[in-house]
């Protein structure tokens, strides 16, 4: 919901337009659900959560929308959506970037999402939040969602409130009297997509984060999908591939999984091998991930159940810096069936994201 432009009667509208399903005009006026079923969207669009605005404090002093305005604002747009659309739930904003809150704005930027908690936290169900990495390493991007997890239960006494990872990408560094557009690329390189296999991992190992979403499809230098400028051609980049990996390895729930050896502690600034491990109808899938560049890992497996692995797939380049244009594809992913009969080490190739399907013996 844009909350900084539009009305609360706005976002009712658009509440309306996306899942109602025709049989009434709850706010008179233009028939919003007959419109989207006459366009040729039938079936009401199935909302996961509502997102209240988009880093409204984080313009310049002036332009900053303060805190109570917000959180007014907030209210009666949750209020103007659920007279539409009752079960709809909602997530505003935690504060921007907050490892540089204190010296853009002298201020604690935990103020922002404790007051939003104590003021309006009965009536939404996530708070979202925007961390990039690499700059950063990702053990530090967890130490703020360790606070926010932490005020959460303090605030409102439960857990009920998750986060909501509405934006994340690797942030591209800048060189020295270069344009930042040089290094746009490396967002979605191996590199970036190493990074980005790294985030979610840790993501997916933590029963506060609720709700996640890549930025973005196209635009600026994290998209998945671009217009080539020579051959006006849409074609991918390795970040589409990396998802079709884990959209394909994922199970029907994340298992406990522990990691330990060299690099392997998350809240280190030098982890760089993560694994996720997911159930499945015959087994469970591994996805690891190894940012180092030139170090393979041996790995040993200790499970409760004798396995016996029978795919694997493997995305890499061959360097960290490889990207996909519109006249070459650099980042592959190569698949093999593999047949191996209780499975209980691998050798992790450097610089790559593999899935292992393991099936229970």
């Amino acid at each position: 919901a844009n909350i900084k432009s539009d009305t609360p009667e706005d976002a009712a509208d658009l509440a309306e337009f996306l899942t109602g399903d025709g049989s009434a005009n709850p706010n008179e006026g233009t028939d919003w659900a007959k419109l989207r079923i006459d366009s040729g969207l039938r079936d009401p669009v199935p909302v996961v959560t509502w997102e209240l605005g988009n880093e409204v404090e984080w313009s310049d002093s002036a332009k900053r929308m303060p805190l109570a305005e917000y959180i007014d604002r907030c209210r009666k747009t949750i209020a103007a959506i659920r007279a539409v659309h009752p079960s709809a739930t909602f997530a505003p904003h935690a504060a921007t970037a907050p490892w540089a809150y204190k010296e853009r704005f002298n201020e604690d930027w935990r103020e922002w999402h404790r007051t939003i908690l104590r003021e309006i936290g009965s009536d939404i169900s996530c708070l979202a939040f925007h961390p990039y990495y690499f700059g950063y390493p990702t053990s530090l991007i967890e130490e703020y969602l360790n606070v926010i997890r932490d005020d959460i239960k303090v605030i409102t006494g439960s857990d009920r409130v998750k986060i909501y990872i509405s934006e994340h990408g690797l942030w591209p560094s800048q060189l020295k009297g270069q344009p930042w557009q040089k290094t746009w690329h490396t967002t979605h390189a191996l590199m970036g997509c190493l990074g980005t296999a790294q985030f979610i991992n840790r993501m997916y190992t933590r029963p506060d984060i609720g709700l996640s979403t890549y930025h973005c499809f196209s635009a600026g230098p994290w998209g998945m999908v671009y217009r080539g400028k020579q051959t006006k051609k849409l074609y991918t980049t390795a970040i589409t591939d990396m998802f079709r990996l884990y959209n394909a390895a994922v199970g029907s729930h994340v298992l406990a999984a522990t990691v330990s050896g060299d690099w392997t502690n998350p809240a280190q600034g030098d982890l760089s091998l993560t694994v996720t491990a997911m159930e499945t109808k015959d087994g469970m899938n591994l996805i690891l991930v190894n940012r180092e560049s030139a170090t393979k890992r041996l790995l040993s497996f200790a499970f409760r159940e004798s396995y016996d692995l029978v795919r694997t797939e493997r995305l890499t380049a061959p360097a960290m810096q490889s990207f996909n244009s519109e006249q070459e594809k650099r980042v592959v992913v190569s698949r093999s069936e593999d047949g191996v009969t209780n499975f209980s080490s691998y050798e992790m190739p450097e610089k790559s994201i593999v899935a292992l399907y393991l099936k229970k013996r």
